[in-house]
């Protein structure tokens, strides 16, 4: 994981892909720190395989509120990717 930003809150986003499908709010708190993380540095692969699979089930989500949570995380973190073969 090259992204500092994402390094930083792996151990968390670990946490919400092994117990946020049994609770929504550590899925909720994750989405709120990835929300509230200013990203600067490209955003790679190994990075990505972290992350993709929260926005995937905040999308899946009937919350509205879980929805644009992710899609904003996508909005911010798209124009940080380096190189299309990553996504």
């Amino acid at each position: 994981i090259s992204s500092p930003e994402i390094k930083a809150i792996a151990p968390q986003l670990i946490s919400a892909m092994t117990d946020g499908a049994q609770f929504e709010h550590i899925t909720r708190d994750v989405l709120d720190k990835l929300l509230a993380t200013s990203f600067v540095h490209h955003i790679d692969a190994p990075s990505l395989s972290l992350v993709c699979p929260l926005i995937h089930r905040a999308m899946k989500e009937r919350s509205a509120d879980m929805k644009r949570k992710g899609a904003q995380i996508v909005g911010a973190m798209v124009l940080l990717i380096k190189d299309a073969k990553d996504i």
